[in-house]
């Protein structure tokens, strides 16, 4: 009589044990790479935003991307604080920017949601636009803002819009202003137009349909016209309230 073997029993033979170990690495091995990358992603975001080199290779590489449109000097400061430029130039077909500087210092608070603008100081800019057909004003659906906004000091030494023949100047501009997302209040304390010294307050709520309230004030008003050799010059000082519920 011989001997039972293997294979006169099949209830007696195990199944073949999954190789489990090995799956089981090759998911860590993902998650880990995976989780590396994240990393190695976060370094790279601190580092360009916190640091001056690398808010120095952020701006090299958006000269670089624009292939020529835009040029200028980094002067300092990071995404995280502020920053200073200088010589900001950018062409394309329909316009052509010129800013001579820029000095801007913020903070960021990610648990309170703000961003406080300590200043931001602007030299002259330059707007030369190409004559176009005008399009139509479509409002847009909401004019919120993702998180709250303190602007402590603004300036702009000197804007000058051209247009085909047109040219418009101001200049003088300071402002503050606070948001809390949704309601924006504008504090306009200085404005030189061809017009007269210009100040503001306003109120705009930035949910549909955007009740706007506050005054404008034009002081100190005059034109200038020349007819033969004679020159009249006409003051005026105009009050305009805004009231919009």
């Amino acid at each position: 009589m011989t001997a039972p073997t293997a294979t006169d029993h099949p209830e007696d033979q195990q199944a073949p044990r999954p190789k489990r170990g090995r799956a089981g690495r090759r998911v860590l091995y993902a998650l880990l790479a995976v989780a590396a990358l994240l990393l190695a992603l976060a370094a790279t975001l601190a580092w360009v935003a916190g640091t001056d080199s690398g808010a120095r290779n952020a701006w090299r590489f958006a000269v670089w991307s624009m292939q020529g449109k835009l040029s200028g000097a980094y002067g300092g400061g990071n995404l995280a604080d502020g920053l200073h430029m200088r010589n900001l130039r950018y062409r394309d077909a329909a316009m052509q920017l010129d800013i001579d500087r820029i000095d801007a210092a913020w903070t960021l608070s990610l648990r309170q949601r703000r961003l406080t603008v300590s200043y931001l100081h602007v030299g002259t800019v330059d707007i030369n636009k190409q004559p176009s057909p005008p399009t139509p004003t479509v409002m847009p659906s909401s004019l919120s803002l993702p998180l709250a906004l303190n602007l402590n000091d603004v300036s702009l030494q000197k804007l000058i819009l051209q247009q085909g023949t047109s040219i418009n100047e101001l200049s003088g501009l300071q402002l503050h202003g606070t948001s809390d997302g949704v309601q924006h209040t504008l504090v306009l304390d200085k404005l030189t137009t061809a017009f007269g010294q210009a100040t503001a307050l306003l109120h705009l709520n930035g949910k549909s349909p955007f009740a706007l309230s506050g005054g404008v004030e034009l002081a100190g008003g005059y034109l200038q016209g020349q007819q033969g050799q004679q020159t009249q010059q006409t003051q005026a000082t105009q009050q305009a309230n805004v009231a919009e519920k």
